[in-house]
């Protein structure tokens, strides 16, 4: 199924996700955004991230338990299940389906630029865009790549296990619009989003952080010296699972920080604040110097 942006065709769209839930729920919340519009004047913009990779994800809670081969699935998504069954020496590789399943893998850093740039532009009022790489990738290169890294020298080698109903075969998105009226275009490919998330996924293995559904919750902040506070008190008292906290911000100078520096982790926080590179590796072009965090875990 090819994805255009704008919607062309609609009624064949509607027709082709007869066989599935999945795709017809996410159509459905666009038309009641543009009805939204129609009726009452309520602006909407439209975003479709497609394939979004990156670190951090972690087994939902509650999933049911799947074997593929020997190794129990940790996530939903395919590049971190690659990555644990290779880093857990599954030889050969079980792959759902034969493979040739085509996805845009897009940096998770590149999805959230898109965003923003929507969510700023005037051009993206009562619009909707495509946020995704324009580079296609079927799910057995996307797995040789990964052995290739983790198994240098070997050869690789896959079977093919059934795949999961109703599995969309092509996911190629049309990032024309996003182009040409945002002026984004995705810059991180995917060799170098593999050298980010591998190490992760490696470090999580260990640690078992995969198995305890680690949520992340993304604070952006600005000037909010006022109101940070008691945003972190609100949150951290009203999470009972393992968690972090992740607060993002562009400049040194910014009298929130100190405010964050000055708070103490609640008793049964495994760790205090701490700061990091925002990414993982040295900073390249297609990530922004300047942009720091600051992580607890509970």
């Amino acid at each position: 199924m090819r994805l255009y942006s704008p919607l062309r065709k609609e009624r064949r769209s509607l027709l082709r996700l007869r066989h599935s839930t999945y795709g017809f729920q996410k159509l459905a919340c666009e038309y009641f955004a543009r009805g939204a519009w129609e009726q009452y004047k309520l602006p909407y913009t439209i975003v479709r991230p497609f394939n979004c990779v990156g670190i951090g994800e972690g087994r939902a809670l509650n999933a049911p338990t799947i074997l593929s081969g020997n190794v129990k699935l940790a996530m939903s998504h395919v590049l971190p299940d690659i990555v644990l069954k290779i880093l857990q020496d599954q030889d050969p590789l079980h792959i759902l389906g034969e493979g040739n399943q085509v996805r845009h893998y897009t940096y998770g850093g590149d999805v959230a630029r898109g965003i923003r740039m929507a969510l700023e532009s005037e051009r993206a009022l009562n619009n909707d865009f495509n946020i995704s790489t324009a580079k296609s990738t079927n799910v057995l290169e996307l797995a040789e790549q990964v052995w290739k890294k983790l198994k240098p020298g070997k050869k690789f080698s896959y079977v093919s296990d059934p795949p999961f109903p109703y599995d969309v075969q092509m996911r190629v998105p049309d990032v024309t619009k996003a182009r040409e009226v945002l002026g984004f275009e995705a810059t991180v490919g995917l060799d170098a989003v593999l050298d980010e998330v591998i190490p992760w996924d490696r470090r999580a293995d260990e640690a078992g952080t995969h198995v305890s559904g680690l949520t992340s919750f993304v604070i952006p902040v600005r000037n909010e010296a006022e109101n940070i506070r008691p945003t972190l008190e609100a949150l951290t008292a009203a999470i009972h699972a393992p968690a972090e906290i992740v607060i993002v911000y562009d400049e040194e100078n910014d009298p929130t920080l100190p405010v964050v520096r000055s708070l103490k982790a609640p008793r049964r926080w495994n760790t205090g604040w701490c700061g990091t590179r925002w990414g993982a590796g040295p900073p390249t072009p297609s990530r922004r110097d300047s942009r720091r965090r600051w992580a607890t875990r509970l």
